[in-house]
């Protein structure tokens, strides 16, 4: 069996379904869809040989992982993946939110959940292709639109633990790590919340010290804020 009769199952079985639900960019295990400035990101793992063999599974083998990639959240460095036409198609592991699918029947080969165990003569394939599909347009509406909206974002980033606790989501790091703090003030500063946004970012810059848009970005909010502040006290 070759890796390449996997991605052609998941081409012809899985990128038209979500072609019918928004996605327009596709390469051989990668999807991405443009939904106002959130970017949202489907992608079939493989594994090499080396971790093939270290999880005890086989190179035909996959996980699916998700991600959300907001405009909003400038990068920390360099820039998201961008094609030398049409919008940037960030890798998976570069989102801001990720997560990922579990396979919801068992196999004897693997207890892991995360994997579909895929053998080389093809014997659960179509399954594992089935049942990917399915959770992928189930979590059209209980992963991908929840997290894409802002207010549930910045209310997950402000919560007092590490990622989240249902575990549907992770990737931004602990309660007061450079990163998250550096997260919450810019998803702050899309929602115009200026003091909380001054408040994030300002913890941030101690850690992103070179970051000239980071100071600059302080300075806009805090000023800002002041205005506002002014305003209100008149």
């Amino acid at each position: 069996m070759d890796s390449r009769v996997v991605s052609g199952q998941i081409k012809a079985e899985v990128w038209p379904m979500l072609r019918e639900r928004g996605f327009t960019r596709f390469t051989e295990r990668n999807a991405w869809r443009y939904v106002d400035d959130v970017v949202h990101v489907v992608n079939f793992q493989s594994f090499n040989s080396y971790n093939a063999e270290a999880i005890g599974v086989t190179t035909y083998s996959f996980s699916v992982n998700l991600g959300l990639f907001f405009s909003q959240i400038p990068p920390t460095y360099g820039d998201p993946a961008c094609p030398k036409k049409g919008p940037p198609k960030p890798h998976e592991y570069e989102c801001h939110l990720r997560g990922s699918l579990a396979r919801t029947f068992p196999q004897t080969e693997l207890s892991r959940r995360d994997i579909w165990y895929i053998d080389s003569g093809q014997m659960h394939l179509d399954r594992a292709i089935a049942d990917a599909k399915a959770q992928l347009g189930e979590s059209d509406e209980s992963w991908f639109r929840r997290y894409s909206d802002l207010n549930a974002t910045l209310k997950l980033l402000l919560s007092p633990t590490l990622d989240d606790p249902s575990g549907a989501v992770w990737g931004f790091g602990n309660p007061g790590s450079p990163m998250r703090n550096y997260q919450t003030g810019y998803v702050a500063r899309a929602l115009k919340n200026r003091d909380l946004a001054c408040q994030f970012l300002t913890r941030a810059a101690t850690h992103f010290r070179a970051n000239e848009r980071l100071a600059a970005d302080i300075e806009e909010c805090a000023a800002k804020a002041y205005r506002q502040a002014a305003q209100f006290n008149r």
